[in-house]
């Protein structure tokens, strides 16, 4: 049975629709049944034309719903059906002989009152409600007149039609609406089971959450012991600023100084940016400092173009490029400042480095090369030097690539490496501290609304061997 309720349902039908179209069929199953008592009445007592009309509802009906179980078009048998179960009724209660010789055969119209609220916006109902009062006057009117066409019954027999006309309209009123509160309980029941599942699955996943954050945390903090400490920085580079703001928890760019054992005079620092950020670049950025600090503090390399061949050479082999394809590694800015000789060595992994002197900015490319790259012509290029005289005092700059594509508050424009420029050309004769506070004011007011795309990572020194 309940198959044959939801002949119309569709599969993305909401929950509310369902109910509709199946109260539809509801309704039409339960007067059709009526129609088919009352044709047989109305044959049993040999009022074969009048018992045509009944007997027509249930075809009209079965016809409505073979064409609701193929089109599935709601609307169009929503209105044959409330059309015809009120237009029905009455015709068949004229034909009897009005009111009183059809036992209030338009009782059965309610029914369509009852669907059209149910099924059809308030707006319809009151429409349906109003054809149905016009039919209602207009019985009261000719309810005189239609007398002269009714056949001569004993009251007893009008009373019994009246009788069955009210228990069926009640039973049937009372079944539709027994079987829609059924219907709203029921899916009440499963929207309560529903809630509870999310919320039990919403449960779980804010555990897992709280775990998963909780080991991110935790991976921040030993991610920070790795980095060098502000107290190695200032003692490397006593006037200088690390601008470091990870896009997630965990970073995939990293800061790194160290100096060469048993040499005092060489200082290392470099600005990494690893491939992605987060967990995956935090992965990348562990491995690239182990391998860093092998270089320098275990092999003891210190021109900064060796350390770089040697770390690509490490990072290749750690993640099995030649075997797995795998195409992880990272960009970087590496410098070496000898102070007995005055000289700072630079060479960049595709990222280069600003340095101002004497009033003038200079911008010095890196290699068009990655640690780890993968294309075959660009690996085959061996890595620049670049040195420069620190007889004047210097102001250096070394970056990774988040805040020059760092997009505005409109995701319109990126910052750029020419405003970049600009900007520490405007600031550079601050002191540090003061110039890490402006970059992030300047970064904060150029992203306005925007969301931070990347890791972000600037290094300031200020470089006066004299």
């Amino acid at each position: 049975m309940k198959s044959v309720l939801q002949i119309g349902n569709r599969a993305n039908d909401s929950v509310e629709l369902k109910k509709q179209k199946t109260f539809l069929v509801a309704m039409a199953l339960l007067m059709s049944g009526g129609g088919i008592l009352w044709g047989s009445i109305a044959f049993a007592y040999d009022y074969y034309l009048q018992g045509m009309i009944p007997y027509g509802y249930t075809i009209v009906t079965l016809l409505n719903l073979t064409l609701f179980y193929f089109t599935k078009k709601f609307k169009v048998v929503r209105f044959i059906q409330i059309l015809f179960s009120l237009l029905l009724p009455f015709l068949f209660q004229w034909s009897l002989g009005g009111f009183k010789y059809s036992g209030a055969m338009m009782l059965w119209a309610m029914l369509a009152l009852v669907g059209s609220m149910t099924f059809e916006n308030i707006q319809s109902a009151y429409k349906w409600l109003i054809a149905y009062l016009v039919f209602t006057i207009l019985s009261g009117i000719i309810d005189m007149e239609l007398k002269e066409w009714a056949i001569n019954r004993s009251d007893s027999i009008n009373s019994l039609f009246f009788v069955i006309n009210v228990v069926a309209v009640s039973s049937a009123v009372f079944g539709l609406v027994f079987y829609f509160k059924k219907e709203s309980e029921d899916s009440n029941e499963a929207l309560k089971k529903q809630k509870k599942q999310v919320e039990d699955a919403f449960v779980k996943v804010e555990k897992a959450n709280k775990n998963i954050n909780a080991s991110i945390n935790y991976a921040q903090r030993i991610q920070e012991a790795t980095l060098p400490t502000d107290g190695y920085i200032k003692k490397s580079f006593s006037d200088s600023f690390v601008y470091f703001k990870p896009k997630d928890i965990v970073s995939g760019d990293f800061y790194w100084a160290s100096d060469i054992p048993e040499n005092n005079n060489i200082k290392l620092i470099a600005a990494v940016d690893c491939t992605g950020h987060g967990v995956p670049g935090a992965f990348m950025s562990m491995l690239g400092n182990t391998y860093l600090n092998k270089i320098a503090q275990v092999q003891r390399i210190a021109q900064p173009n060796e350390i770089l061949e040697t770390l690509d050479q490490d990072i290749k082999k750690a993640l099995k490029q030649s075997e797995t394809n795998n195409k992880d590694g990272m960009d970087m800015s590496l410098c070496m400042i000898d102070k007995k000789e005055k000289v700072l060595s630079f060479s960049g992994a595709k990222n280069p480095l600003i340095y101002i002197q004497n009033n003038q900015l200079h911008l010095i490319k890196g290699d068009r090369r990655s640690i780890g790259e993968s294309n075959l012509i660009a690996a085959k290029r061996d890595f620049q030097q670049h040195k420069i005289k620190l007889d004047e005092p210097t102001i250096v700059y070394l970056f990774s690539d988040g805040i020059q594509d760092q997009f505005d508050s409109g995701n319109k424009k990126k910052y750029s490496i020419k405003r970049l420029k600009e900007f520490l050309y405007e600031i550079y004769m601050q002191p540090m501290e003061t110039q890490k506070k402006l970059i992030e004011k300047e970064i904060l007011y150029w992203m306005g609304n925007s969301k931070q795309i990347d890791d972000m990572l600037i290094i300031g020194l200020k470089i006066d061997l004299n």
